[in-house]
């Protein structure tokens, strides 16, 4: 038996994208809500292929300060949030969560303002101004704010008028006071730390003649909520926490070093943070630490062995098959399945795999993968110079392409992204397409699959004109995976559309048979271009261009000859039949589940998925169970040094 041929060399290091970050400190640390803490990392360096391709994922200097930052803040938030901890570490016996009651009070002759001064314990405002102080809270949680207040009037039975305000934000406006004193309050929510409470005079009023003044007294403001606390703490034996929660964090086993400098850390929460609760400030120290390891922030693989092909340890393909397939950290079930060695075998790994296809975090790597495929980020900056173009229909547009994925790659494959005419529509996108209602809609019959949905169509073509070059540029490089050289530094622009002149024979004048353009233009891009001409620069049906019928016949040269096609919708059925763009759509998938580029030494496995899809018409679903149980994704090739 001859032997298995080296694998493509790839990277042992995956770095965490900030999407996969994100993703899996929500689920490491049980939060409601996905944390926003990524959104101010520093961007990732932009990448030719997928943004998870790992050559192009590193981590500087100003990332890992964006990293340290992240992890101190979540993880004192954790031990802030009884209920959350208590998920965390299930090995504290903890007697709470308890309700724990704050209070405080401070006198008007204790704050500080703008005019005015102190009187006994209040704080005379004479003149239109501010009185203010601070309060420190010790938790996030619902507070009640009352000011006590008194006033004079000026002879005219209008008494001083007040505002309530905390960090400038207006609660209370135009409370009346009165010369006996009432109080004003109001119900916030506010976050642990230092606030100020404000109280402001609005309606000063000095009448001399009258011996008459308006002013507003403090006597002084409360503050009060109740908020929940761990109990006593009684962590018997920290170690076993550590080793759940670092199995968790680095999606393996913790080493014995590991566990015993983990361990020391632990031990230092007293000292190091000093809250007064040393089990949590251990808590805290440790998850810090963690999250800001090189093992949770990489996806690493230490497998070791000899030959073509080595073979990755069931731990290493739990955490890969679970960013493959969910794009995020595996949960514990995946974990036990790695620690009982039920994730070696390639039968054990399509069975798991079936499983997680069906948990709707699959849905959202799927709509993950189109949305960087078909570059459904540049729909945020369509602009049209229509009449009936409106800025709302960017997000329409995009949510409408999103959608028409997503319930089209549910149940199948590539042909039915290029053919199906089942599609999503606002009123608004069924004006475009001509079609009545909104909602769940079929398209008339000229419109076929993906590359006839607006959003493609608008996001490929400028504000006034359709744009041939863009549009057959795309399907080159994204449905048929063409090689497209770059083009020349200096490119001469298309010149303004004359009358008697289509927009297509503009672009034929100025890049086909016989100018500079020939070759990749006349044979590659604008054959696939011209195919659209039949809709306009926000994706509408025109038979008419400057006056001129439109022409969308055109002749492209396939692996299997060339291809006459009458218009985009013949065009997406030739290319629904074509096998370089099953391949190439197996090609993306492979780029994108693989987290690398796909190399020569990949060609053959990308033309097996490729025909599969070809000839047995196979779903996203059963490509990627095809993907996830092979020797490309269960092995890596060895290094030269080994």
């Amino acid at each position: 038996m001859p032997a298995a041929e080296p694998l493509a060399p790839g990277p042992r290091l995956h770095r965490l994208t900030h999407a996969q970050w994100t993703a899996s400190v929500q689920d490491l640390l049980f939060l409601d809500d996905a944390s926003e803490l990524a959104d101010a990392f520093i961007g990732d360096t932009l990448s030719e292929g997928f943004e998870n391709d790992a050559e192009s994922l590193q981590v500087g200097s100003t990332l890992f300060r964006d990293y340290q930052r992240a992890s101190e803040s979540l993880a004192s938030e954790l031990v802030a949030d009884a209920d959350r901890y208590a998920q965390v570490v299930p090995h504290d016996d903890r007697d709470g969560p308890t309700g724990v009651e704050f209070s405080e009070t401070i006198e008007g002759e204790d704050g500080t303002a703008t005019e005015g001064q102190a009187e006994s314990e209040s704080w005379d405002l004479w003149s239109n101004g501010f009185w203010y102080a601070d309060v420190t809270l010790p938790e996030s949680a619902t507070y009640t704010v009352t000011a006590d207040v008194w006033g004079s009037d000026c002879g005219d039975g209008v008494y001083a008028k007040a505002n309530l305000l905390v960090d400038d934000v207006l609660l209370v406006e135009d409370h009346q006071s009165s010369a006996a004193g009432n109080s004003m309050a109001a119900t916030v929510e506010l976050s642990a730390g230092t606030h100020t409470v404000q109280v402001e005079f609005t309606n000063d009023c000095w009448d001399p003649s009258a011996g008459a003044d308006r002013n507003l007294w403090i006597d002084a403001i409360h503050v009060a909520g109740e908020y929940d606390q761990l109990g006593a703490g009684a962590l018997d034996d920290p170690d076993a926490w550590i080793a759940d929660f670092g199995r968790r964090a680095f999606r393996r086993p913790l080493q014995d070093h590991e566990l015993s400098a983990y361990g020391a850390l632990f031990d230092r929460g007293a000292e190091l943070v000093g809250s007064g609760d040393d089990v949590a400030d251990g808590v805290q120290l440790v998850v810090s630490a963690m999250l800001q390891s090189p093992h949770f922030l990489y996806r690493v693989e230490w497998s070791q062995g000899s030959g073509a092909r080595i073979q990755l340890s069931d731990w290493e393909v739990a955490a890969k098959l679970s960013y493959a397939l969910w794009g995020t950290t595996p949960n514990d079930a995946l974990l036990d399945e790695a620690a009982a060695g039920r994730l070696h075998t390639p039968a054990q790994v399509r069975d798991r795999a079936q499983a997680m296809l069906e948990d709707e975090r699959a849905d959202a790597v799927v709509a993950d993968f189109h949305r960087q495929l078909l570059d459904l980020d540049d729909y945020d900056n369509i602009y049209k110079s229509s009449t009936i173009w409106d800025e709302g229909l960017n997000d329409d547009l995009r949510e409408e392409m999103e959608r028409f994925t997503a319930m089209t790659a549910q149940d199948g494959g590539l042909r039915d992204l290029l053919t199906s005419r089942e599609t999503w529509v606002t009123p608004e996108l069924a004006a475009i397409y001509g079609v009545s209602g909104s909602g769940d809609v079929t398209l008339g019959a000229d419109r076929s699959g993906l590359l006839t949905r607006a959003g493609f169509l608008a996001s490929e073509a400028g504000a006034v004109h359709p744009s041939p070059i863009h549009r057959g540029v795309f399907l080159n490089r994204k449905i048929l995976c063409t090689s497209l050289p770059p083009p020349p530094d200096e490119v001469t622009a298309l010149p303004a559309l004359e009358d008697g002149m289509t927009n297509r024979q503009r672009v034929d004048a100025h890049t086909g048979d016989g100018t500079c353009g020939e070759g990749c233009h006349s044979a590659l891009i604008n054959p696939l271009g011209f195919a659209f001409e039949g809709y306009d620069a926000l994706g509408m049906i025109r038979t008419e261009d400057n006056g001129l019928p439109v022409d969308t016949q055109a002749s492209f040269t396939f692996e299997h000859g060339a291809e006459d096609f009458a218009d985009a919708v013949e065009l997406s059925s030739v290319l629904a039949e074509s096998a370089e763009a099953h391949r190439c759509y197996a090609e993306n998938w492979f780029s994108y589940t693989m987290a690398r580029a796909a190399s020569d030494k990949d060609a053959t496995r990308v033309a097996e998925l490729g025909k599969a899809s070809f000839a047995d018409d196979v779903t996203v679903d059963e490509l990627l169970i095809e993907l996830v149980s092979s020797e490309d994704f269960l092995c890596r090739s060895p290094l030269e040094d080994e």
